[in-house]
């Protein structure tokens, strides 16, 4: 019985598989001519921002000609990135533990692990730091 079952439930499945092919191939023939059309349109649209952006150039020109000033403008991106996080850096931490917190150095679970020589240098070179 679940054989049967498994194998009406396979046939189904090539059968939507056939169906959904056969879907696919007539939508690419009805998407065609409707891209055709959306790449024309947006011609149209590039045609006006740009003249859009010509009216505002030559508006910008007479404002500058009749004043005898260019206008300002703001920092380029990077820089502005930069000089906000290098203003943070040089802030003082408002999180955590002001205090240092010292451990103590369990000296012979060190000599052991680091052997008599290595030991030697390593407490000369504490002392030093201390």
């Amino acid at each position: 019985m679940l054989e049967y079952l498994t194998a009406i439930t396979m046939l189904l499945l090539v059968f939507g598989h056939a169906l959904l092919i056969q879907k696919c191939s007539k939508l690419t023939d009805e998407i065609e001519p409707s891209a055709n059309n959306l790449s024309s349109e947006l011609k149209d649209i590039i045609q006006v921002l740009d003249d859009v952006a010509d009216l505002l150039n030559d508006g910008l020109n007479m404002v500058t000609a009749k004043t005898g000033q260019t206008p300002q403008t703001g920092m380029d991106i990077p820089s502005l990135l930069s000089n906000l996080f290098m203003s943070k850096m040089n802030m003082a931490s408002e999180h955590g533990d002001p205090q240092e917190q010292t451990r103590t150095i369990q000296v012979g679970r060190l000599r052991d692990a680091l052997g008599r020589s290595n030991h030697s240098r390593l407490v000369r070179l504490l002392n030093n730091i201390s």
